[in-house]
């Protein structure tokens, strides 16, 4: 009885630890909405969970759902639409889940610096999104506290591509760098064999299933991965890329 006891032990241990080597691709999500007279639901980006997030004096968010306000348009948000598909461990099938299960009312979404942030608590209601759901156990990722980013800090992107008939996704990871301290863009992304990006066309140039919207912008630290920002673009015809990063300033009004 020991030995098989020690054995599940370390599978559980082993488990554990995949699920942290991995946790790039486990704590990124697809985000979809079903439109009305479409069978499929439509992809508007990419996603990520983390876990006690902190603002301005007051703010703080046990776990928060964050994205692109361009993936949650602010005159058009119902979450009853809204589903997140995450990569499973080992496994090529998904795991859904129904935002409206688990996220907090619209009004208590937070927009700033083109980005929105959507509480997200067990639900009191669905028991298969309990506390220990893995939106709320292995899935989050720490945020950094400090303010700034070493200039020579390995970060990378990491955001969904589809499949062409979009039944599955793999995550994609892009290389961040600062261009310049001079350069009003200061950022860009690399990807092996092409030339910097630093537009959103530029990184649909590989291929138009990519949803950058909403990417998490990720470092290692002390073997882990920690949230420093997300990616967003300029909101205008060029789309330059902006990486919001992490306090963000949290002082906007909530509205729906």
């Amino acid at each position: 009885m020991a030995a098989v006891f020690q054995t599940f032990e370390t599978n559980a241990d082993a488990k554990k630890q995949k699920r942290k080597e991995d946790q790039y691709k486990l704590g990124v999500c697809r985000i979809s909405r079903q439109i009305s007279g479409d069978p499929h639901p439509q992809t508007l980006g990419s996603g990520f969970v983390v876990k006690d997030l902190q603002g301005s004096p007051g703010f703080t968010c046990r776990y928060c759902l964050i994205s692109s306000d361009k993936v949650f348009p602010k005159d058009n948000c119902n979450i009853e639409s809204y589903f997140l598909d995450f990569k499973k461990l080992n496994s090529t099938d998904l795991k859904t889940v129904e935002l409206r299960h688990v996220a907090d009312e619209p009004s208590n979404f937070t927009r700033t610096s083109g980005l929105v942030l959507i509480p997200i608590n067990p639900s009191k209601k669905q028991k298969k999104y309990n506390k220990d759901h893995s939106i709320f156990t292995y899935r989050p990722f720490k945020v950094s506290a400090n303010e700034g980013i070493p200039p020579d800090e390995n970060l990378k992107c990491y955001f969904v591509e589809e499949d062409p008939g979009r039944t599955s996704f793999s995550v994609i990871s892009l290389a961040l760098r600062k261009r310049s301290e001079t350069v009003t863009m200061q950022y860009q992304l690399h990807e092996v064999n092409e030339r910097p990006y630093t537009k959103y066309d530029d990184i649909l140039s590989r291929g138009g299933h990519r949803k950058p919207y909403g990417a998490v912008i990720l470092m290692r630290s002390n073997k882990e991965f920690v949230a420093v920002g997300a990616l967003t673009f300029t909101d205008n015809e060029k789309r330059n890329i902006c990486c919001p990063l992490f306090p963000l300033p949290l002082h906007t009004s909530k509205y729906q």
